[in-house]
């Protein structure tokens, strides 16, 4: 799968997942319903971080997440992001 389907089903997964525009939404749901294999799902998320609209962020209070937060993670520049905004 390339990134460009990869961010459609992402998008379509956030805004299901989302109340509201602009709510942040956790990785790890995300992650879990898009089905997408990890490779491209980060790269994908990668590229979407850098797109006006699009914000990517670690979780502030890392005590909270579990280790499937963890392990959802998205490395980016060597730092774990857990939440996605659009």
């Amino acid at each position: 799968m390339d990134t460009e389907v990869a961010e459609l089903i992402i998008r379509d997964v956030y805004s299901l997942a989302a109340t509201r525009q602009g709510q942040w939404v956790s990785l790890t749901k995300i992650r879990e319903q898009a089905g997408i294999d990890r490779a491209t799902f980060d790269a994908t998320v990668r590229r979407m971080g850098r797109q006006s609209g699009v914000t990517v962020v670690p979780e502030d209070d890392q005590k909270t997440l579990r280790r499937a937060d963890r392990d959802a993670a998205v490395v980016i520049g060597g730092k774990a992001y857990h939440k996605i905004q659009m």
